[in-house]
């Protein structure tokens, strides 16, 4: 993922205190994993069944064979604004490896929502930054806290992506947590709302915790089959990841998550919905051990025998991260 890590539709966070910079490499986006009305048409979602890959769009409208954004493309033109044959979707260039489906261009420039992001440097977004800097002070321990060298305030719109986290330093040591002014407001959030900041922040700080240095061979390939490639190096044999896909992920999954085809991510989800805890989750394998992790710790042992619920329990084979999953429980006894 040489782009974002993780972007929640609907903001992330920054520890205040921290120097600022440009939009670093190392960067992942992730889109909203919770079934919204507003991710299909009200004429063509069929009662708006979330993960349903035929009326699924991304942005707007109804993405068939033939129809976009309530209109007819005879296969070629969508909305009068952009050319669909393949190349192009939704105003941004849609390639293999550099479109992400949400929200526009990213890739081997780390360009993301239409080339940059504007960090808030206010005096009330650093007022944002310090509640939730206290926040992620709670719920990670300070040892592993000390990966993230700074949180950054921004906004795309409310509703739209609520966090990310980013690698600064092509290294995995560094990180970056930015999270969106809008939708993480401590103040005005309800029960429900807070879990659902909470859960976004587990998400991101799993990525953290599965790609940081000591579990990724960054800018080195796999030497062999047997090993697994992700965008930002081989894998570890030891790491999480590794272990993680070895028991969940083919090869042929792998290679379509690569692809960044969201059509085929949720064709997945709709025909094994209880191999994952979510639709996003099927996004790619890093977006699955993050949502699943999420469900790990913020729900109880599961006591199934799907695959989904293999993947929470698979957590526990790990006692270091029992013992992360206790301190986060412990921080937010309230939400769960």
């Amino acid at each position: 993922m040489n782009g974002m890590i993780s972007v929640i539709l609907a903001g992330l966070i920054g520890l205040g205190g921290f120097t600022g910079g440009d939009v670093p490499i190392n960067t992942c986006a992730c889109p909203c994993h919770e079934n919204e009305v507003d991710y299909y048409t009200e004429d063509y979602s069929e009662g708006n069944v979330c993960g349903d890959p035929e009326y699924y769009d991304n942005a707007t409208g109804y993405t068939g064979e033939d129809y976009y954004v309530d209109g007819y493309t005879d296969g070629d033109y969508c909305d009068d604004e952009c050319y669909i044959d393949e190349e192009f979707y939704n105003d941004g260039y849609y390639g293999d490896e550099t479109f992400d489906n949400v929200d526009g261009y990213y890739g081997d420039e780390n360009l993301y929502n239409d080339g940059k992001i504007e960090f808030d440097e206010s005096a009330e977004a650093k007022a944002k930054s310090k509640k939730v800097k206290e926040l992620l002070e709670k719920l990670i321990p300070t040892d592993k806290l000390s990966r993230i060298k700074e949180i950054k305030v921004f906004t795309d719109g409310k509703d739209e992506t609520l966090a990310f986290v980013e690698n600064m330093d092509e290294t995995g040591k560094d990180w970056r947590l930015a999270f969106d002014k809008l939708d993480v407001n401590l103040d005005k959030l309800d029960k429900d709302g807070r879990r659902d900041v909470i859960w976004t922040l587990v998400h991101e700080y799993s990525h953290i915790e599965s790609l940081n240095e000591t579990q990724v061979n960054y800018g080195k390939r796999a030497k062999n089959e047997n090993e697994i490639d992700i965008e930002e190096g081989a894998l570890k044999e030891s790491s999480y990841l590794n272990k993680f896909a070895k028991k969940f992920w083919t090869k042929e999954m792998i290679k379509m998550s690569e692809s960044g085809d969201i059509g085929e991510a949720l064709k997945l989800y709709d025909e094994n919905p209880t191999d994952f805890v979510s639709d996003y989750a099927t996004s790619n394998l890093v977006e699955d051990f993050a949502e699943s992790f999420a469900k790990f710790v913020l729900s109880d042992k599961a006591s199934g025998d799907s695959k989904a619920d293999k993947k929470v329990n698979f957590f526990y084979d790990f006692p270091e991260l029992v013992k992360l999953r206790n301190h986060m429980r412990a921080a937010v006894p309230e939400l769960l």
